[in-house]
């Protein structure tokens, strides 16, 4: 009996934390010779739950699929901007910078490319790799997120792994 009152507890416990209204909710506390009420915190349209659309980011500042951690509150993403890589380069290395209301949640890569991020708000920095002796074919290199991030720098190689001098990368 005693450890199913427990779990109840819990339950109420868990249920309280996790609302899912703007509701205020109030707290009865009982003192001296009469007992007062007084509103408590509401809690967050978005129940609550780190990561999902209008809450908090979660600690490694990543928000669900389709969202992207903008002062550390998750924001629908807006459509992909896609990366123009330059002709001849087969391989890149991208620095972007987010900048204010701009935060990249993905970094997404076309079956023709082998590719991979890494977000460090405020920076995201992109490796990609051509499979085949090809340019980039446009929308090889898409970023999701919101706002506008810019390019920071920039460095491609040929096939043969020379680097190609005044070659830049810009977002369409």
């Amino acid at each position: 009996m005693t450890r199913l009152s427990l779990v109840a507890l819990t339950m109420m416990a868990f249920l309280a934390a996790c609302g899912g209204d703007e509701k205020a909710k109030t707290d009865t506390t009982v003192g001296g010779d009469a007992d007062t009420v007084e509103p408590a915190d509401t809690v967050p349209a978005c129940g609550g739950d780190p990561g999902t659309a209008g809450c908090a980011c979660r600690g490694d500042g990543g928000c669900d699929t389709g969202l992207a951690c903008v002062a550390n509150v998750c924001q629908v993403a807006s459509e992909p901007t896609g990366l123009v890589l330059p002709a001849g380069a087969r391989g890149c290395e991208i620095l972007l910078s987010e900048g204010a209301g701009a935060a990249v949640s993905e970094v997404r890569f076309a079956d023709s490319v082998r590719g991979t991020f890494i977000r460090e708000a405020p920076r995201v920095a992109i490796a990609v790799t051509a499979t085949s002796d090809a340019d980039f074919a446009d929308g090889a290199v898409e970023v999701v997120g919101t706002g506008a991030p810019t390019v920071t720098s920039s460095t491609c190689v040929d096939a043969a792994g020379t680097v190609l001098p005044g070659a830049s990368v810009v977002l369409r």
